[in-house]
This record gives structure tokens, C-alpha cells and sequence, in this order.
């Protein structure tokens, strides 16, 4: 995995088409990241476990459409993932207040 440690992302979910890997550093940079957002979100450890393996399996099975030259910002494919999986909104409407509450930026969590 050293020969991909000084690559980006966007560079290593490319790479990760046709090499487990790119796909490997990629996983070892952001899982830890995205299992602290699902924590964060109060979902239960055992659970976030889960959705962070979800998400990933997601990103995996969609890297052959990854287009870097369309523009990403930096952890919008893994939280496209989530929402993919219908696991995770991107807003949701308060019902108290009527109000919505955003997601915080994607480099806030990764």
C-alpha cells in the first residue's frame, strides 16, 4: 500500500477500479472518520460498525463511475454512499421547529 500513500483520494478511488490496493489506503484513511460520524450521530457502535461497512461496500461496488474530473469535494462520495444505502438523509425537517438541520461539512467528519 506505500506506493499509493502519497496519492489523493480522488486518485486512489481511480486506481481503485482495477486494484484492491488503491481501495485498501483509500478504506484505511476514511473509516475511522466515517465510523465517528455515525457515532457522533448517536447511532449505536455495534450499528455504526455496520453502516461503515456498508458504505464502503457501496463505494466499492460504484468505483467504476467515480468521475474526479466532474469535481468532488473532499468525503462527498462517502456520504453520497450513505444516503444511497438510505441510511442517512442529507436534511431532515424538524418536526418541532419546523427548521432544517444540515449535515456539517463533509471535513468536519473525515
Amino acid at each position: 500500500m506505500d506506493r499509493y500513500a502519497t496519492l489523493a483520494d480522488e486518485e486512489l478511488l481511480v486506481h481503485a477500479r482495477d486494484d484492491v490496493e488503491a481501495f485498501a489506503e483509500f478504506y484505511d484513511r476514511r473509516a475511522q472518520g466515517v465510523l465517528r460520524f455515525f457515532l457522533w450521530r448517536g447511532v449505536a457502535t455495534e450499528d455504526a460498525v455496520d453502516l461503515t461497512a456498508e458504505v464502503f461496500a457501496a463505494v466499492l461496488t460504484s468505483v467504476h463511475r467515480y468521475r474526479p474530473e466532474e469535481g468532488t469535494r473532499d468525503g462527498v462520495a462517502l456520504r453520497n454512499s450513505a444516503q444511497q444505502a438510505g441510511q442517512v438523509p442529507s436534511q431532515r425537517k424538524s418536526r418541532t421547529r419546523g427548521a432544517q438541520q444540515a449535515w456539517p461539512h463533509p471535513s468536519v467528519v473525515l
